[in-house]
């Protein structure tokens, strides 16, 4: 048989087949595939199957279904199948899990350690990863980071990466911390470097952080023998880094 023939022949028939489905009874839904999911996932999916049931076979509709468990985010992959009895049909949602997590992976952090940055997360070694879950953990970081001072810290990238064992990932969260570059000190003429570094707590190469700026401000005040004082931070000359440039105003009473 020529093999355009056979084509045609082919598509005729499956559409003819879909066309027969159509409008028939689901007499049964089945879902394959969640074995690691949370309940909680295993009960979104139900809730979109389960009323399938008992109505009337529509293509359309079940490929709504389709990607709508898909949009959950916890599967690589959502298919549906239809086989047919005396009854009517029983539509099939055969579905593959993401690999599960080995391992939870910071990298780039200085300011907070891993443990400080996992305790803020509820997804945890052996979960099944989610895009939406991992993305809201990502916000999560992002917050505990801004809450502890790291104003300019983030997340800049996430990606599960495959492990030897078959369907199970790491979990890897890339930072972006800058640092501190150069400090210089200005204004001063009578007062000697060493006191107004002594009241500086950020020092070069650590992770930029308001709060040690305004512990800085506090520790120069304390001295009293300053009108003034102003912190500056600027783009520092090495990527990534922020140079920081501490002003005094000396007071007009100081012998």
């Amino acid at each position: 048989m020529n093999k355009s023939i056979l084509i045609l022949v082919v598509f005729l028939l499956t559409g003819f087949a879909v066309f027969a489905q159509q409008g028939q009874i689901i007499v049964d839904v089945e879902v394959n595939g969640l074995n690691n999911v949370d309940q909680s996932i295993k009960d979104e999916v139900y809730a979109i199957t389960d009323p399938l049931k008992d109505t009337s076979y529509d293509v359309d509709i079940i490929g709504d279904a389709t990607n709508n468990i898909s949009l959950i985010g916890s599967f690589s992959r959502v298919t549906n199948s239809v086989t047919e009895n005396e009854d009517g049909v029983i539509v099939s949602f055969n579905i593959t899990e993401n690999p599960s997590i080995r391992d939870i992976i910071f990298i780039g952090n200085q300011g907070l350690s891993s443990e400080e940055l996992q305790a803020a997360i509820s997804i945890s070694p052996g979960d099944v990863l989610s895009e939406r879950t991992v993305l809201a953990e990502a916000y999560a970081i992002n917050a505990l980071l801004r809450k502890n001072g790291f104003e300019f810290s983030s997340i800049i990238n996430y990606e599960h990466r495959p492990t030897d064992t078959p369907n199970v990932s790491d979990l890897v969260f890339e930072i972006f911390e800058p640092t501190i570059g150069n400090v210089t000190i200005s204004g001063n003429d009578r007062t000697d470097d060493t006191v107004i570094i002594d009241c500086i707590e950020f020092k070069t190469g650590s992770a930029f952080n308001v709060n040690d700026f305004i512990a800085t401000q506090n520790n120069l005040a304390a001295l009293g023998i300053f009108d003034n004082y102003m912190i500056f931070p600027k783009t520092g000359a090495l990527p990534g880094t922020i140079d920081i440039e501490v002003l005094v105003l000396e007071s007009q009473n100081e012998d």
